[in-house]
C-alpha cells in the first residue's frame, strides 16, 4: 500500500513536466523537464524501498540500483541548465570563473555520473538490502552500501556545489522574470537534496523525501508558469507596441498603403488612404471598392487587375490609376500591387503614390514647350505677316471708297474685319515672342479694374450685364500697367461672352494672409467642364467659335512670367466661373 501511495505521488513531477513540455518546447523548458524526469525516477526509487510486501530483498535491491539513475544524473542536468543561462544574452556578468561552465565541463560531468551509476550497479556501490522495522514508521528496506559508495556522496556534493553556483548565476540575470524563476528553481532543487540527505541519514522519515519532492515540483511548476505568463504578457505588450509603431509609420507615410483579402475587402489601410476617401481608417476595413467609389468602369478595371494578382497570373502590378477623392477631385495614383501569402491565404499588398502633381508639372512643362514653340514661330513670321497685311488693308480701304464697287462693299467689309482679326493674332504672337520694352512702375489695382470696367461698359450694356467692384482700400503692386489692363480686358471680355442672357460680373480686390494681392473676377455664365479647365492657357485652345486661343496664353505669360503671380480658375458647368489673379504686393 505504501509503495502504491508513494508511486502515485512520484508521478506528479513527471505529469507536471509533461505539461511544461507540451506547452513550450524551448531548450530551457527541456532542461527543466529533464530535471523533473530525474526527480520522478528518484522518487520511484524511494517508493521501491516501501514495497516490502511486493518485492523480495533481491528484487528491491536491483530496482533501487536502477532507480538511483535519477538522483545521480541530476548533476549534469542542473549543470546543463546553468550552461544555458550563461549562454543567454540575458546574462550580464563578465566574471572569468564563469568560463568553466561550458560544454566540455558538461561532458565531464556526464562521464562522471555515468561512472558513479556504473559503480552503483555493482556490489561496490550497493551490496544488499536490510529491513528496517519501526513501531512508529512503516517497515521498509534500507540499502547496504559498498566500499565505493563514496562516489555517490561525492556526486551529491558536486550537486550541492553546482546548485550554489547556479544561484549565483541566477542573480546575474537581467530579465526579472527569468531571474525570479531561476532562483525559485535552484532553491527547490536545494530543498529536495537537503530533504533527501536528511531522510537518507534517518534524521527524517524516508518517505517524507517524496512529499518534499512533490512540494518542490509544485513550486517549480507554479514559478515556471508565472514566468511564462509574464513573458507572454510582455511579448503581447511588445507586439502591441510594435503594432502601434508600425501603424504610426504607415500613417506618417504619405503613400496610400492598404491590404485586401481574397474577397477584395480592405483588411488594412493607413491614414493617407482613409483621407483619400474622406473617412476614418476603421470605416474602410471590411469594405470593397464599390462601397467607396461610384465609378463602375474604374471599379471593374481594378477588380480585374486584383483577381489576376490573386490567381498569381502576375507577381506584380504597377500602373497609374485615376481615383476620385472625397472632394470629387481626380487624382492620378501610381499603384504597385503585390500578392502576399500568409497562413495559406493570399492577400494583396498595395502601395500607391500620388503623382497628380507630377503629371501637372509634366503638363506645365509641355505647355511651356508649346509656348516656346509659339514664341519661336511668332518671332520668325509675325513681322513678315504684318508688313504685307498693312498693304492689303490699305488696298481694301481704297476699294471700299470706289463707287463702282458699291455692290461689293459687304464683301470688302468682311475682308477688312478678317484682316483686323489676323492683325490681332499677329499682335498677340509678338507679345508672346518677347515682351514690349516698358519700365515697371507702381500700379494701383483698384484703379486698373475701374478703368477696364469703364472701357467695357458699352459691350456689357448691349448684353444686359452689370459690373460690381468690391475694394475697401487701394492696393499697390509693381508691374506693367498696360499689360495688366490687357489681362483684365481679356478676363472680363470672357466673362461677358459667357453670359448670353445677361447677368453680373463681380470683381473684388483684397489682401491675402500671406501678403499677396488677389483680384477675383466672377460671372454668372455657362461655366466650364473639368476637361476644359485643365486645357485653359494652352496655345490655340479656345472655347469660342471665332477665338484665336491666344488670349489666355498671353494672360498667363503676363501674370506668371512678367509679374511672378498666378491665375487660378474655379468653374462648374451651369454655375459660372471665378478667376483668381494673385500678385505680389509692392514693398515700401
Amino acid at each position: 500500500m505504501y509503495f502504491t501511495i508513494l508511486g502515485l505521488v512520484s508521478l506528479i513531477p513527471m505529469l507536471l513536466g509533461m505539461i511544461i513540455y507540451i506547452n513550450e518546447k524551448t531548450i530551457l523548458s527541456k532542461a527543466i523537464v529533464s530535471f523533473l524526469m530525474m526527480l520522478f525516477i528518484w522518487q520511484i526509487d524511494v517508493a521501491v524501498l516501501y514495497g516490502t510486501d511486493l518485492f523480495s530483498a533481491g528484487t528491491a535491491e536491483w530496482l533501487f540500483k536502477i532507480g538511483r539513475f535519477g538522483s545521480i544524473f541530476i548533476l549534469p542536468v542542473v549543470f546543463y541548465y546553468m550552461y544555458l543561462l550563461l549562454k543567454d544574452e540575458n546574462f550580464v556578468s563578465e566574471k572569468n570563473w564563469f568560463r568553466i561552465v561550458n560544454i566540455k565541463t558538461f561532458r565531464i560531468f556526464m562521464l562522471w555520473s555515468t561512472l558513479v551509476f556504473t559503480v552503483n550497479l555493482t556490489s561496490y556501490g550497493i551490496s544488499g538490502m536490510r529491513m528496517i522495522q519501526d513501531d512508529f514508521f512503516p517497515d521498509h528496506y534500507y540499502p547496504v552500501f559498498g566500499g565505493l559508495n563514496w562516489t555517490y556522496y561525492l556526486n551529491i556534493a558536486a550537486v550541492f556545489f553546482t546548485i550554489l553556483l547556479l544561484i549565483r548565476v541566477s542573480m546575474q540575470l537581467a530579465d526579472r522574470d527569468v531571474r525570479f524563476f531561476s532562483i525559485f528553481f535552484c532553491t527547490s532543487i536545494l530543498f529536495v537534496f537537503i530533504n533527501g540527505v536528511l531522510a537518507g541519514y534517518h534524521v527524517l522519515p524516508l518517505f517524507l523525501s517524496s512529499f518534499g519532492s512533490v512540494l518542490s515540483t509544485l513550486i517549480i511548476f507554479m514559478a515556471y508558469f508565472v514566468m511564462h505568463s509574464r513573458r507572454i504578457q510582455r511579448m503581447n505588450r511588445n507586439l502591441n507596441d510594435q503594432k502601434d509603431f508600425l501603424i504610426k509609420v504607415m500613417d506618417l507615410n504619405p503613400s496610400y498603403i492598404y491590404v485586401k483579402n481574397q474577397q477584395l475587402k480592405f483588411v488594412l489601410a493607413n491614414k493617407a488612404m482613409s483621407e483619400l476617401y474622406g473617412r476614418e481608417v476603421s470605416d474602410l476595413i471590411g469594405k470593397e471598392d464599390s462601397d467607396l467609389n461610384d465609378q463602375p468602369d474604374q471599379i471593374k478595371k481594378i477588380r480585374d487587375e486584383e483577381l489576376r494578382i490573386l490567381s498569381w497570373e502576375t507577381e506584380k502590378w504597377a500602373e497609374p490609376e485615376l481615383a476620385i477623392d472625397s472632394t470629387g477631385g481626380t487624382r492620378w495614383i501610381e499603384v504597385t500591387k503585390i500578392p502576399v501569402t500568409l497562413e495559406g491565404e493570399t492577400y494583396i499588398l498595395c502601395i500607391g503614390n500620388d503623382v497628380t502633381q507630377k503629371k501637372r508639372e509634366a503638363e506645365l512643362i509641355l505647355k511651356s514647350e508649346k509656348m516656346s514653340v509659339v514664341g519661336e514661330l511668332a518671332a520668325s513670321i509675325a513681322h513678315e505677316i504684318r508688313n504685307p497685311l498693312t498693304s492689303i488693308k490699305g488696298f481694301v480701304q481704297i476699294l471700299q471708297e470706289d463707287e463702282s464697287l458699291r455692290a461689293r462693299r459687304d464683301h470688302l467689309r468682311v475682308m477688312s474685319e478678317e484682316i483686323d482679326r489676323i492683325n490681332e493674332v499677329v499682335g498677340e504672337l509678338l507679345l508672346i515672342a518677347k515682351p514690349q520694352m516698358q519700365t515697371m512702375s507702381s500700379v494701383e489695382m483698384k484703379t486698373v479694374i475701374e478703368d477696364v470696367m469703364t472701357l467695357m461698359t458699352g459691350s456689357a450694356e448691349t448684353r444686359d450685364i452689370r459690373f460690381k467692384l468690391a475694394a475697401s482700400e487701394p492696393f499697390w503692386i509693381q508691374g506693367y500697367k498696360n499689360h495688366l489692363k490687357q489681362v483684365f480686358i481679356n478676363l472680363i471680355k470672357n466673362a461677358i461672352e459667357s453670359m448670353p442672357d445677361g447677368g453680373t460680373v463681380a470683381a473684388s480686390v483684397k489682401r491675402l494672409p500671406d501678403g499677396r494681392i488677389q483680384i477675383s473676377i466672377a460671372d454668372d455664365g455657362t461655366g466650364l467642364s473639368r476637361a476644359r479647365l485643365e486645357k485653359l492657357g494652352e496655345p490655340f485652345y479656345t472655347t469660342k467659335e471665332k477665338g484665336t486661343g491666344l488670349g489666355l496664353t498671353v494672360c498667363y505669360k503676363i501674370i506668371r512670367e512678367e509679374h511672378q503671380g498666378d491665375i487660378q480658375f474655379e468653374s462648374e458647368e451651369g454655375q459660372g466661373t471665378v478667376v483668381h489673379v494673385t500678385l505680389p504686393e509692392k514693398q515700401d
